[in-house]
């Protein structure tokens, strides 16, 4: 019997989202994760997950900051104000991250 080894896969530096999607792959997608895990794919699948995410992410703030009108005169002016609303715009477009590709 001759024992079969998965070849070398190269090293991706996966981030946040990209362990999250992982975690929900193996938690409810089971066969989808063993299939990425066996075919070599598992790591640069989840390295492209998490870049895409974080990317999503600066671009929902940045429109969503330009939409509301603030800006750096804002931060100077009100500095709580605009913390408080540029939290709010990175927290919702976690959230939307998270429904629309991390757990689906």
């Amino acid at each position: 019997m001759t024992l079969r080894v998965l070849p070398e896969m190269p090293e991706y530096e996966i981030g946040r989202y990209g362990m999250l999607r992982k975690k929900y792959l193996m938690e409810y997608r089971k066969c989808y994760y063993y299939h990425l895990l066996t075919s070599c794919r598992l790591h640069e699948y989840l390295h492209e997950i998490d870049v895409a995410c974080l990317d999503f992410v600066e671009e929902f703030v940045r429109k969503m900051a330009e939409q509301e009108g603030v800006n750096e005169q804002m931060k100077v002016e009100d500095m709580m104000k605009w913390v408080g609303l540029m939290n709010n715009f990175r927290n919702v477009a976690h959230e939307a991250v998270l429904a629309e590709v991390i757990y689906v």
